[in-house]
Formats: C-alpha cells, sequence, structure tokens
C-alpha cells in the first residue's frame, strides 16, 4: 500500500510539472496560423486528444514545437519549429499552440515582437530587392509583408529609429501595366497605402518611402535595406 501511495505521488507530482511547463511555455493561442497547416509531413498525429493532453504529448515528444488540434474530429498533431515552415501552407479548420514563441522565432537573430506578433529582422546592408528576396528565403523568411496598420506603423518607426531610408517590402506585380500587386504566395493585395499617382508604371515592386512612408512602385535593382519576417501566412 505505502508503495502504491508513493507511485502516485510521484505520478501526480510529474503531471504537476508537465502542466506547469505547459501552462508558462505555450501560449494559448496563436491566431496567426488559424485554420491553416504547413504542407509537409507532422511530428506526431494522435486522434481523439484533448487540448491538454495534446499540448504535454508535444512537451514530451523529440523535436515538437507546436500542435495544430483540428476543430471538427479532435486530431491532435505536432509540428516542428513554425518560424521555420518552409511548404506552403494548406487549408484545415483548426487552432495552434506554440511553445516558446520568442525562442522558436530567435534563431539566427531574429526578434518576436508581442504587440503586433511578428517575428523579424532587420537588415542594413543595401541591396537590390533580387538579393533581399533571395536572403529573406535563405533564412526561411520573406520580406515584410503590410498587411495591417500596425505592421505599417512598425516598418515606420523601424525606418525612423534606424535612419534607414526607403524599405524594399513584400508585394509583386506580373507587369507594369497591372494595377493588381501579389503576396509570396500569391494572393492578391488589397488597401495598400499609396504615395499620390501610385502605382506608377516604374518598376513591378514595392517599396516605403521616407517622405510619406507611402508605397511606391519600383524596379527593385537600386539599394536599400529590408526586413525580413518570418512565420508569414
Amino acid at each position: 500500500m505505502l508503495k502504491l501511495v508513493i507511485s502516485f505521488g510521484i505520478f501526480t507530482a510529474c503531471f504537476i510539472e508537465i502542466f506547469s511547463v505547459q501552462r508558462t511555455e505555450f501560449f494559448n493561442f496563436y491566431p496567426e496560423m488559424t485554420n491553416l497547416v504547413p504542407g509537409h509531413r507532422f511530428v506526431f498525429e494522435r486522434e481523439q486528444m484533448s487540448l491538454v493532453r495534446c499540448v504535454t504529448f508535444c512537451v514530451l515528444s523529440q523535436d515538437c514545437a507546436a500542435v495544430f488540434r483540428k476543430s471538427s474530429s479532435s486530431v491532435c498533431q505536432g509540428f516542428g519549429n513554425p518560424f521555420l515552415f518552409e511548404s506552403r501552407n494548406e487549408i484545415s479548420n483548426g487552432t495552434w499552440h506554440v511553445k516558446s514563441v520568442s525562442d522558436s522565432c530567435s534563431i539566427g537573430g531574429y526578434i518576436w515582437n508581442p504587440i503586433i506578433r511578428i517575428c523579424y529582422k532587420y537588415h542594413s546592408i543595401r541591396t537590390s530587392i533580387f538579393v533581399a528576396k533571395s536572403t529573406c528565403l535563405s533564412e526561411k523568411a520573406h520580406l515584410l509583408l503590410l498587411t495591417t496598420e500596425r505592421i505599417h506603423n512598425f516598418a515606420v518607426n523601424v525606418m525612423e529609429t534606424q535612419s534607414s531610408g526607403s524599405l524594399y517590402v513584400q508585394g509583386s506585380r506580373d507587369s507594369i501595366s497591372s494595377s493588381v500587386y501579389q503576396d509570396d504566395h500569391g494572393r492578391q493585395m488589397s488597401n495598400l497605402a499609396w504615395s499620390e499617382g501610385e502605382p506608377s508604371m516604374d518598376g513591378t515592386f514595392l517599396r516605403l518611402n521616407t517622405e510619406y512612408h507611402r508605397l511606391e512602385a519600383t524596379p527593385g535593382s537600386t539599394g536599400r535595406r529590408f526586413i525580413c519576417q518570418r512565420g508569414q501566412l
């Protein structure tokens, strides 16, 4: 009987410790990736698993840094570092819970901004947009995508604090005669903050100018600074 009590006490202590790890190291919810999963294989998959068990299983599994729990079937999938996903995302109803977001983001000098919730790295070397895009891809990232006013203001703040001059940002079009810009995933971009008279026929890429902090079309050949962003959808 004494051995049973001791064993139960050890089991309880271990469970409390595991649950404590889950509560402190995982965000309860990572909305930026809701209903999207990467197109590569998961670390593990379990059916009919509660969120607590799903996250705890990830804590105990090697190479698991995030879980995706499907809404309809309660299927739990474990994945590696979500900030290093390279494959295109696929649609699947469910929610993400990510382990130690700031630590997962910070590999290779990247910074997690908890206010606007982006993982980024500022590059001070002036390059063409082609080199900038290639640099970001080599770091498993993309050029900064101005999807919200808060991210736009963040980019402006970087320009001012770093005295960077204009920045290359994500977005391109098929030809200089087209007014439709797309992001790196081929999705049409809307509500872009254009400078007056833009988009001009100057080029097929985008830069954020210094005078009015608005977007302008550019051929991308001039050396400019840029920001890479990980974990984009």
